[in-house]
């Protein structure tokens, strides 16, 4: 069973929504939390060191990652959590603009901050990442293809380096949750959004699964 006591973790997005429950669950464990994000926090835990970051920005990502190792001394486990979506529509409905700004955070994202983290674990042969990657990359919505597209990349992106670290004592975990009552739908909600789960019942199941070592990939249904 891995102890989180002392273990310093870096979470992406952590200022609200899942990573805010991530969090705090980590924080319960004893860790020490850092949140990336270039939103402001809105309930996060003071507790939380948080440092303004566009993740979507490869060399403010490199700096700041660099930075949490010489101020906290190494990074033990990383999640690659923030992400954006936009409301369901047919694909030729959907604008080039909310397109790529998908694929920048949700696979772009993912991609500069697995660069930047990977030196560390590989200089200390120990380290966990973990991709909240989400259900559509499993079980795509026909009228939520181009976010789709971005969690099919994302989670290929997460196994194909899964095979890179394999020899280097790098544990890569995709998690694959179903929809989650977060603010990334404050835009228009899911017409099944009542059906969604609570971040914190995500996050709990998350840290159940980091600390029982039980796998490399997870699935979060509803109940």
């Amino acid at each position: 069973m891995i102890d989180l006591k002392d273990k310093v973790i870096v979470i992406t997005g952590a200022t609200s929504g899942l990573g805010a429950s991530l969090a705090e669950e980590f924080l319960n464990k004893g860790s020490k939390v850092i949140s990336l994000s270039n939103s402001e926090p809105e309930n996060i835990n003071s507790q939380v060191a948080y440092i303004n970051c566009d993740i979507t920005d490869s060399e403010k990502v490199f700096s700041e990652i660099k930075n949490i190792e010489k101020t906290f001394g190494t990074i033990d486990i990383f999640v690659n959590n923030a992400g954006v979506w936009v409301p369901h529509a047919p694909i030729e409905e959907q604008t080039k603009e909310n397109i790529q700004k998908m694929i920048n955070v949700n696979l772009f994202g993912t991609v500069f901050c697995t660069q930047a983290v990977l030196p560390i674990f590989k200089k200390k042969r120990s380290g966990v990442l973990l991709n909240i990657v989400s259900i559509s990359a499993l079980e795509p919505n026909p009228v939520s293809s181009g976010y789709a597209a971005s969690k099919f990349a994302q989670d290929g992106f997460t196994k194909a380096t899964r095979e890179a670290v394999k020899d280097n004592n790098i544990k890569v975990i995709n998690v694959y949750p179903e929809g989650i009552k977060t603010n990334l739908f404050d835009g228009k909600k899911p017409d099944n959004y009542d059906k969604y789960m609570d971040p914190s019942e995500v996050s709990k199941k998350i840290i159940d699964f980091l600390l029982k070592e039980k796998g490399e990939e997870i699935i979060i249904r509803r109940d």
